[in-house]
């Protein structure tokens, strides 16, 4: 049995759909749940934001939009980057809607289409700053004639995406926000106007201009505040003054202390460059001590016997009695953000929704 845990407070995330849908206005609302939905089940995390009403769905790759049909799932799935090292079919048949920044990917879907008699909505992706995928703001004008001839393709979207979009008052976000401003009244003046305009992420829902857009994207505003770490405790034992713990000795007791072996390592995801961690056992706060190992930790539990019990819950990020953990400090302490966080303990450990 595995020890460790993520805990996803459903209530939490309606309360963050309904926030965002006041902040986003009439503007439809998109799902991220790429890379395992976070960390927290694809499957299982898409069928909740459904059951509130969410019916737009980004993916990174035709693999995990794909998996989503596989799993009864109907909506509106956007593959985010181009899959071009798949067969164009399968993103017909399985009713997706591609991503779309070169010619040659582009002449695929186009010949394709032709040849089944239908029109493929595709979304165009610009790249306006972030220097990662998507055709050029300064290459777009000269993409855009050439793309406007292949008649079996609708531009059903545009879209660009926000470098610096969680510092409220970047002047980047501006200076990005122009460039894809200009790409929209060039795309209208060719007489195209697609249906879906959008650039704002987490972030540029609440920082960046909304103007022109018919849709937003939203990953971990989804989850702020939702998630909880958790873990057991496997053994508790006493140590002498003096005694090493963990690999190469790192931490010596220079007393008689009780140490807790905790159920997670960094197999799980826990960083062992965290400064100064703690963990919350029985609404008290306990520092990790010596090596994290790849699937235990140590915590030391002072010099008096302690209370604590092979078993017992123990949390890394969470609230325990009236003692919190927030995603916040943990990540200050790994250098981490919290969308590392839950995809790195995600690749081994269950999420329980709550």
């Amino acid at each position: 049995m595995h020890y460790t845990w993520l805990e996803l407070d459903r209530e939490q995330v309606h309360r963050n759909i309904v926030r965002l849908r006041e902040q986003a206005g009439d503007r439809a609302l998109l799902a991220v749940v790429k890379a395992n939905g976070y960390g927290l089940g694809a499957v299982s995390y898409t069928k909740m934001l459904k059951a509130f009403g969410i019916n737009w769905f980004g993916v990174a790759s035709i693999k995990e939009g794909m998996a989503l049909r596989d799993a009864g799932i109907h909506a509106t799935i956007l593959i985010q980057s181009e899959p071009f090292d798949s067969p164009p079919e399968d993103v017909v048949n399985y009713n997706l809607i591609p991503t779309v920044y070169t010619l040659e990917y582009a002449a695929k879907l186009n010949e394709l289409a032709g040849s089944r008699n239908i029109r493929i909505p595709i979304h165009v992706k610009v790249d306006t700053g972030m220097a990662r995928l998507g055709v050029g703001w300064a290459d777009y004008p000269a993409f855009l004639t050439q793309l406007k001839s292949l008649i079996h393709l609708e531009i059903a979207g545009l879209f660009t995406h926000y470098a610096n979009s969680e510092t409220a008052g970047d002047p980047f976000i501006e200076t990005q926000f122009r460039r894809f401003s200009d790409a929209i009244a060039l795309t209208n003046a060719e007489n195209i106007f697609p249906k879906w305009i959008h650039a704002a992420n987490s972030g540029g829902i609440v920082n960046a201009p909304l103007d022109q857009q018919t849709l937003v994207r939203a990953g971990l505003a989804l989850t702020e505040n939702a998630v909880q770490l958790k873990s057991r405790v496997l053994a508790v034992k006493r140590i002498g003054k003096g005694d090493p713990v963990s690999y190469s000795g790192r931490f010596v007791a220079d007393v008689e202390t009780w140490i807790g072996v905790v159920g997670t390592g960094y197999s799980d995801g826990m960083p062992t460059t965290i400064e100064n961690p703690q963990v919350l056992i029985d609404g008290k706060r306990y520092p990790v001590v010596g090596t994290i190992c790849m699937d235990m930790m140590l915590v030391n539990l002072g010099p008096d016997m302690p209370s604590v019990r092979r078993g017992e819950e123990v949390v890394l990020i969470g609230h325990n009695k009236d003692q919190v953990i927030s995603m916040t400090e943990f990540c200050e302490k790994t250098g981490k953000n919290p969308r590392e966080v839950t995809c790195n303990f995600g690749a081994r450990c269950r999420t329980i929704y709550t």
